[in-house]
């Protein structure tokens, strides 16, 4: 029954987040073409930085919003109203660290966006993982689909006929995710979730004590994903950093896999940790993340510049040159995310967060020591190892909690071949890159064909039950 149940809320996802990510992937050529290096450049910085201010702001409480929330015997009222108890005083300290930014000369209308944006992404972050929490899948899923459809039209008509670059995205993005909200909202109140209610003092101590452990893991994944950035601007200029921030667009792709993938596997994780034939069940679901993703990054490579005809325009055409090592640290980040989702089921925050910290160690390192000689593509180095460094750390601290039942040496070596197909693509021409990479994928397909057929084969025999 958990493959079935698994599966079911895999399927609600794969159609809300095909739709939507498929939809604003599409959207792509729009803001290449209306907006500058710059401009994209800029927006990619207000964007980074609500990631990195959110989770740090909230405690990351999202975290512990969904992992008590699916817990049976709490309070799932309190829940709710002691993250957004917890979410309203970081945004008064938003408020006051934006007032003395402003008066040092900061540029109030970047500070509007900045703020207005950071308060509707919070609080629809936080009722998106409380329905999760409460396996309301169906709800998230249409609300998905309603906001990126809105997007898609602000867009057209902010970008497009008003002509308002900046502001028009961000004022796009704000009414759209206010809209979820509305939906939100009106769907909790129809189960009558929200209500007034005594504050729960010792469930918000608790839930503190559990999330406060990934704010230092929120920074580190930001370091790793966003310092690179950082460093570049310093460095170079903004249009340097437009056209890297353009080339994680290709790499949105494997995202949008693993964004399903981790939504309901964060759920089948928690419901069945410590239940009977765990480690299997832990084990099996991790093969089968591997191979799709690993064989997800492989087709990308062998089609890379075509997508890259199709999506980047202008200038931006040469950032495929940093997409293959992004797409390899994506893959390793995807198969670290899998294994915290492990940590967070046993309620191990600390050493969840601390493997990511010594990743963003490295990260910042390695990006000094590579962008000043290798510029972008020397941050895309020190991302790819960063990730790598994060997974070999929670594979090998693991196995304290749970055996995982993988065959490593078939593995690593399969990674090997990507790194060869990376590379291959970025110094040698189309053809002979394009042969390589094509024998790459036979071979993969070769090495996990005895685990492609192990693995039907337990799934239906869960169905079968």
């Amino acid at each position: 029954m958990k493959y079935k149940y698994f599966l079911k809320n895999l399927s609600i996802f794969t159609i809300s987040n095909f739709i939507t990510k498929l939809l604003m992937f599409l959207m792509l050529p729009l803001y290449t073409s209306i907006l500058t290096s710059k401009e994209y450049g800029t927006i990619d910085m207000i964007t980074t930085t609500v990631n990195l201010a959110m989770p740090i702001l909230t405690l990351c409480i999202t975290e512990a919003i969904i992992r008590f929330t699916i817990e049976e015997n709490t309070n799932k009222k309190q829940i709710l109203l002691n993250s957004l108890n917890i979410a309203f005083k970081g945004y008064i300290l938003l408020l006051l660290i934006s007032a003395v930014a402003w008066l040092l000369g900061m540029e109030l209308k970047t500070l509007i966006l900045f703020n207005i944006y950071y308060l509707v992404y919070t609080v629809s972050s936080l009722l998106t993982y409380y329905l999760k929490g409460l396996e309301r899948i169906k709800i998230i899923g249409w609300a998905s689909v309603i906001r990126v459809i809105a997007l898609i039209l602000l867009n057209c008509l902010l970008l497009l006929y008003f002509k308002l670059s900046v502001v028009g995205y961000y004022a796009s993005l704000i009414i759209s995710d206010m809209i979820v909200i509305i939906i939100y909202i009106c769907n909790l109140k129809k189960y009558k979730v929200i209500s007034n209610e005594e504050k729960d003092t010792a469930l918000k101590k608790e839930m503190v004590k559990y999330s406060k452990n990934f704010v230092l893991n929120s920074i580190s994944w930001w370091i790793n994903n966003a310092s690179d950035k950082y460093i570049l601007l310093l460095f170079y200029d903004l249009n340097i950093t437009g056209i890297y921030s353009v080339a994680y667009k290709i790499p949105t792709i494997i995202e949008f896999v693993q964004a399903i993938y981790s939504q309901a596997w964060q759920i089948s994780a928690i419901k069945e940790y410590d239940k009977e034939n765990s480690a299997e069940f832990f084990s099996n679901m991790y093969k089968i993340y591997n191979i799709i993703i690993l064989f997800f990054v492989c087709l990308i490579l062998i089609f890379l510049k075509v997508i890259a005809k199709i999506l980047f325009a202008k200038e931006f055409f040469i950032a495929w040159k940093y997409v293959p090592f992004l797409l390899l640290a994506i893959l390793f980040g995807a198969l670290s995310g899998f294994l915290g989702s492990i940590y967070a089921a046993n309620k191990d925050s600390k050493m969840y967060a601390k493997s990511t910290a010594v990743g963003a160690i490295a990260n910042i390192a390695l990006n000094f020591s590579l962008i000043p000689n290798f510029g972008a593509q020397g941050a895309a180095i020190a991302t790819c190892i960063s990730y790598i460094t994060v997974w070999i750390l929670r594979l090998v601290f693991m196995k304290k909690y749970i055996v995982l039942d993988i065959n490593l040496k078939k593995d690593l070596f399969s990674y090997l071949l990507i790194l060869v197909m990376c590379i291959c693509i970025i110094c040698f021409r189309t053809l002979i890159a394009q042969v390589i990479s094509i024998s790459i994928l036979i071979i993969l397909l070769l090495i996990y064909k005895k685990e492609l057929v192990d693995l039907f084969r337990s799934v239906r025999k869960d169905f079968m039950k």
